[in-house]
């Protein structure tokens, strides 16, 4: 039988919510009333979100082919990291085939990575020569202050316990280190799987699999609470584009990123709106006693 687990807000840990979908299961997804974050309560155990981690994430030339159209996405990313960090060793959390690794240069930069699925770990250890390790991040136990640079890249809506996890981040991040997370906008994506996209898409109105690894989607405002929880300050962010399949999906992905860069750039809150955008975070200062 399906244990469905029950859990408090990922951000807050607030226990007060309003439910937003649900499914045919007891599986759904509820909004906090305390910080607005999007998150599965209850949500189906880990060995069932995980089972089909294999296949979803497996080599092949269509994984690869999906990761080559993010390869626009990662270069802005890489090069708004490099504004600030040059040289050093990088931690990409959930790495897949390891397709950041070859933004920043061999010369100046030691690899490792954390990776759910087996086949592409080993392909992304084997192709740029990285530390790869198979499992979660806190299973991986690196060393204390072991990383000048840790990256989180459509990864952190997956992890069952953010809070954790960027706890284990800051024990592992070098003091003058950073911080990269890429996720996507709330407003967005839960327009993408709620109202009248899904139902033209899709034939129903919601969009909730009880089997999903798709834990939480926190705002912008959020995040930002969530960070400074686990003792880090937003330094940066930027509005990033999604892939497009043709000309006129280009076209018009391309326009919307533009104008979301433009809102975003000028009032935070619209990056609520971005398909995807990443905060460049660090360690918080510490109040001089």
């Amino acid at each position: 039988m399906n244990s469905f687990e029950h859990t408090h807000c990922p951000v807050c840990d607030s226990n007060d919510f309003t439910v937003w979908a649900k499914s045919k299961t007891p599986a759904r997804y509820v909004r906090c009333r305390s910080c607005g974050t999007l998150y599965a309560n209850p949500r189906s155990p880990r060995s069932v979100r995980y089972a089909w981690i294999n296949d979803a994430f497996a080599m092949s030339k269509e994984w690869m082919d999906a990761l080559d159209a993010r390869r626009p996405a990662l270069s802005r990313e890489a090069a708004l990291i490099g504004r600030y960090l040059s040289r050093g060793h990088i931690l990409d959390i959930g790495c897949s085939a390891g397709v950041f690794f070859e933004y920043f240069p061999r010369e100046k930069w030691k690899y490792s990575g954390v990776e759910l699925s087996p086949t592409t770990a080993e392909f992304a250890r084997q192709t740029y020569h990285a530390d790869v390790r198979v499992g979660t991040l806190r299973e991986a136990d690196f060393p204390d202050k072991y990383f000048d640079l840790v990256t989180l890249i459509d990864t952190i809506c997956y992890l069952d316990d953010p809070y954790q996890d960027l706890c284990e981040v800051r024990r592992i991040l070098r003091e003058d280190g950073l911080l990269a997370i890429e996720l996507p906008g709330l407003a967005y994506i839960s327009h993408r799987i709620r109202g009248l996209l899904p139902f033209f898409l899709n034939g129903h109105w919601t969009h909730v699999d009880a089997s999903s690894s798709y834990i939480f989607w926190p705002s912008p405002h959020s995040l930002t609470l969530l960070l400074k929880r686990c003792g880090f300050d937003v330094m940066d962010w930027r509005v990033i584009p999604s892939p497009a399949q043709n000309s006129i999906t280009e076209f018009i992905s391309r326009s919307y990123f533009k104008m979301m860069a433009f809102l975003a750039g000028r009032y935070h809150p619209f990056l609520t709106w971005s398909p995807k955008y990443i905060y460049i975070a660090r360690f918080a200062p510490r109040t001089v006693e």
